[in-house]
Formats: C-alpha cells, sequence, structure tokens
C-alpha cells in the first residue's frame, strides 16, 4: 500500500547550438591570480536523455523500456531487436521487429557557461557541488524561483587540460533571462552570487551536504557526490577583488569543447 519510489530515468547535456547568439562574454583575474570566464547565450540548446533504452517498432512506432522486459525468461538487455507482437495505434497486430534506441529531445533556452582556470575543475565531485552551491545562491540572490533554474557540467580542454565548465540555464524552454543576469561588465553579480553560495554551505554543519545547502529532490541522485566543503573551498578562490581581462588573454589556454 505504500507510494512507489520515484526515480529519475533522464540526465541534461550542454550540446550548443551553430545558431546560438552570444550576449556577454567576460573574463576576469582575481588578486591570487586565478581566472574565469563567463558567457551568457540565448537560443542555446540542451539534450535531454533517458537513461533507460526502448525498444521501437520501426513500422508502427509502439514503444516499451527494456525495464519492462528484464524479469522475462531468456532476455538479455544487450540484444538490437526484440520479436514481440504488439497492437499499432490502429489496433492491428503488427510483428514487425523492435529495434533498439535511446529516446531524447534537445530544447533551446538561455544559457550561461563558467569556466574557471584552476586543475581543481577537473574533479567532477568538486565542480557539481560548486554548481548547486551557485544555482541555491543565484536563486536567493536574484529572487528566483528555484525550480526555474537547472545546472549540468561540460567538458571542454582548457591549456590542454580537460576540466569541467559549468553550465546554468533557465529550465523554461526558450529561456525567461533568469541565469543572464548573472552576467555582467563589472562582475558584481556574479560576486555577489558567490558570496552567497560561500555563506550557504560554510554556514551549515552537516557533512558532507543536506538539504540546507545542497541537496534537493532533483538531484538525490548525486546526493553521495555533493560535499559542501569542497563548494566554498572552491568559491573562496573566486571572492573578492577580480580585475577584468580580455577574453584574448583567458583564451590563451587553447578553450575548445570536446
Amino acid at each position: 500500500m505504500r507510494k512507489p519510489d520515484k526515480a529519475f530515468r533522464s540526465d541534461d547535456f550542454y550540446i550548443g547550438d551553430a545558431q546560438r547568439q552570444v550576449m556577454q562574454k567576460y573574463a576576469f583575474v582575481m588578486k591570487d591570480g586565478n581566472r574565469f570566464q563567463m558567457e551568457t547565450s540565448i537560443n542555446d540548446s540542451l539534450m535531454v536523455v533517458c537513461n533507460d533504452d526502448f525498444y521501437v517498432c520501426p513500422h508502427c512506432g509502439y514503444a516499451e523500456s527494456t525495464m519492462e522486459n528484464m524479469e522475462v525468461a531468456g532476455f538479455n538487455s544487450h540484444q538490437k531487436t526484440l520479436e514481440k507482437k504488439h497492437i499499432t495505434p490502429w489496433g492491428k497486430n503488427c510483428e514487425v521487429k523492435l529495434v533498439k534506441n535511446k529516446l531524447c529531445h534537445v530544447f533551446k533556452t538561455d544559457v550561461v557557461r563558467l569556466v574557471f582556470s584552476t586543475p581543481q575543475a577537473g574533479n567532477q565531485e568538486v565542480m557539481l557541488s560548486v554548481m548547486y552551491a551557485l544555482l541555491e545562491a543565484l536563486s536567493s540572490v536574484m529572487d528566483i524561483e528555484r525550480n526555474d533554474i537547472k545546472g549540468c557540467l561540460h567538458k571542454i580542454v582548457y591549456d590542454n587540460k580537460l576540466i569541467y565548465a559549468i553550465v546554468l540555464y533557465d529550465a523554461v524552454a526558450g529561456g525567461a533571462g533568469h541565469v543572464r543576469r548573472l552576467v555582467t561588465e563589472d562582475g558584481r553579480c556574479f560576486r555577489q552570487v558567490v558570496e552567497k553560495a560561500i555563506a550557504i554551505t560554510k554556514g551549515c554543519n552537516c557533512s558532507p551536504s543536506c538539504y540546507s545547502c545542497l541537496r534537493n529532490y532533483y538531484n538525490q541522485k548525486i546526493h553521495d557526490l555533493l560535499n559542501r566543503k569542497y563548494a566554498y573551498d572552491f568559491l573562496e578562490n573566486y571572492y573578492g577583488e577580480l580585475e577584468p581581462i580580455t577574453n584574448e588573454e583567458f583564451e590563451n589556454g587553447e578553450l575548445y569543447n570536446v
């Protein structure tokens, strides 16, 4: 009689878009030499990918998850096709083999990409913790409904090293201009958000994270990866006086996507 557990079976990925419009792009250096770059774009693209595989009929469109067949005797989840009689949308029998597919969809929205020139940016657990600290802080500082903004990590190569860029985006298709408010020419809004993110994570007394700092209902599958200490240790390097530099100076580290 208990309510069944809900599992989140999809992930969001930043894929970029050739038609996107870069609205603002600024780079800064801190007093200790740490550098970072902020870029905001509209009409940018993300992809939602379902983690489950599906068997789909190429003739009538009938589909079912591989999870539905896991208890069937002799079923192999690695098989590329599945022989199964099924009913078409028009109520007729169909015997065409089902073909294994990944289901996904692409949506366009407003995006902010943050790139930090530090070796720590190559650690996935650190960057996930930093990302969720920034999302919580951005929601608080800018008075944005928390569920209206999301984030994901995006692998890039900077200075011949593989690191994670943080991609923040509006959760609504088409964008609402929420995350774009973070990017300003003087970096003032970024500094306010970083200050709040440090306060949220450093002011908590949990170990390693909890629902008062980094955890929420939607990131429950990575709760064991989130660590508030990672977040404030990282962000303290990017709080304080900052000085604008040119994007060319920042990108001398050979920044490109992978």
